[in-house]
């Protein structure tokens, strides 16, 4: 077999392949309508006004399935090894989230700024096993199908844990603007609901001070939306005249930005927001670290000293259940503190050095002008934006860090847009639909080889669902997925989003 008696020519592929990784990754929400929801008119004098948006993506810049990666040296024999098929021992995934805010113009102009923030998240589970076993010369055979499974399980679990965030981020901004359009038209009517003017009131002012609080766009779109009514030029955007706030208490504490948004406030607000996502992806990245040590727990790797389950049937219970085992709390029993770490404590290889770090820095902010076009035609509104020259606040490239065999190295790659070319769909009012985030109690019987005694394994899961918000006010979305972005070849599988709503309009002259 090659792994036993090709120690030296697996270590030369090990580094080989780590350096084309690192090479290979440097080339150069989910919402919807029909179409009849759109209106006729081909003006977009009902889109001009305030907007504030938020978008997010991921995409594999770098993969080797374990066939390419044997067939390196393995030449004929590779067909005797069962590594056949899309089967990946390391992938690296970018990501990004981006927030926003920007103005439509009469002409359809769009000017605005944003801030985003860039992630890196390797998946190395497979590298992990094969570099154990050129270390421990353990022969991993009856483990492949188990790690590969594996690997493709983690980046699985890696899309939807980003995804799942960042739906739920574009879901509380929907449900809350909608909420406040809703407080907004009541207030205009006479007893509206059967609530009363002053019931209204307090229910506005609580609204006010959680939006003032929220660590995510919700901050900015109320601030945009108070700021602009109390300059005396602008409507809600559901087109209530601002007067209804009469003399509460919220509407005498702001400050007016009169004409201008006052970008230089407003981009405090939305570094301090993207200072919020940076740890969220940060939180992200450990988590991927965590399930490449689960990984090597799973290739046979002992577990911390102290545990309270011998590792040979804590070895079992996470090579049945994969990497959704770490959240469940026999797991957890098991191993006696935890998950985090134990798994973290857990002992490196000693002989091939090798790590990805990603992003040498961690997750990085930049900031950018943006621009576009909001366009109708044929009564089908469409909203294309775009960065305006390069982003700033920091270095056009991004550096990450790898180190193979004490060697480290830290090679950059350019930033990126959140927006591709094609432009996002555009609603005047309807149903918005949005997903939220459900955790569900998946039960698994586990037979403990070591005793035979029957355990009954509840493994928490967190899904997404569905569900419709109306907006009373315009609304864009813009959902792509595919592979080989810009048509270039080692990029792989790709899904961006970008989502945004109408605040405010200015008042007729």
């Amino acid at each position: 077999m090659i792994f036993s008696g090709g120690t030296k020519i697996v270590k030369k592929l090990l580094t080989l392949s780590i350096l084309i990784l690192a090479v290979s990754i440097y080339s150069q929400p989910v919402s919807s309508l029909t179409d009849e929801q759109n209106n006729s008119d081909n003006t977009v004098k009902k889109f001009v006004g305030d907007w504030v948006g938020s978008g997010w993506g991921w995409e594999i810049r770098f993969k080797q399935t374990s066939g390419d990666f044997i067939k390196q040296f393995a030449g004929s024999k590779a067909q005797d090894i069962p590594f056949e098929g899309e089967k990946h021992i390391m992938t690296l995934m970018v990501t990004h989230v981006t927030q926003f805010y920007f103005s439509v113009d009469e002409s359809g102009k769009v000017q605005g700024k944003g801030t985003i923030t860039y992630g890196l998240i390797p998946n190395l589970c497979g590298l992990s096993a094969l570099t154990k076993q050129v270390n421990e010369a353990v022969n991993m055979m009856s483990l492949v199908p188990t790690i590969f499974r594996w690997g493709a399980q983690i980046s699985t679990n890696t899309i939807k844990a980003f995804n799942s965030e960042w739906y739920q981020q574009e879901n509380k901004l929907a449900t809350s603007l909608s909420e406040f359009s809703e407080l907004t038209k009541s207030m205009a009517k006479t007893g509206a609901g059967g609530q009363t003017p002053r019931e209204l009131q307090l229910a506005l002012m609580q609204w006010y001070k959680d939006a003032g609080s929220s660590p995510d766009v919700v901050n900015l779109a109320s601030t945009i939306l108070f700021n602009r009514c109390a300059s005396g030029l602008y409507n809600f955007g559901s087109g209530v005249d601002c007067s209804v706030l009469g003399d509460m208490a919220i509407s005498q504490n702001i400050p007016s930005l009169g004409k201008t948004l006052g970008d230089k406030a407003l981009q405090i607000i939305l570094k301090n927001l993207a200072n919020e996502v940076k740890k969220k992806l940060a939180a992200l990245d450990l988590n991927s670290q965590m399930n490449e040590q689960l990984c090597l727990c799973g290739a046979g790797v002992s577990t911390a000293a102290g545990t309270r389950v011998g590792p040979a049937t804590l070895q079992q219970l996470i090579m049945e259940f994969g990497p959704s085992i770490a959240k469940a709390a026999l797991f957890e029993t098991a191993i006696g503190s935890p998950p985090v770490g134990m798994l973290l404590s857990i002992p490196g290889v000693t002989q091939v050095q090798y790590y990805y770090k990603g992003l040498k820095n961690g997750p990085e902010i930049r900031s950018f002008d943006l621009k576009g076009n909001l366009t109708v035609s044929g009564g089908k509104p469409e909203l294309k934006l775009e960065i305006d020259g390069d982003v700033y606040d920091g270095d056009k490239n991004l550096t990450v860090e790898y180190m193979v065999n004490y060697k480290k190295e830290n090679p950059t790659f350019p930033t990126w847009s959140p927006f591709l070319e094609d432009a996002g769909k555009v609603y005047e009012s309807g149903k918005e639909t949005v997903r939220e985030r459900k955790t569900v109690i998946r039960k698994e019987e586990f037979i403990d080889k070591a005793t035979g005694e029957k355990m009954t394994v509840e493994i928490p899961e967190e899904i997404t669902i569905e569900k419709e918000v109306y907006q009373d006010t315009p609304f864009a979305t813009f959902e792509q997925a595919g592979s080989h972005r810009n048509k270039v070849k080692v990029w792989q599988e790709y899904e961006y989003f970008w989502n945004a709503h109408k605040l405010t309009e200015p008042k007729e002259e």
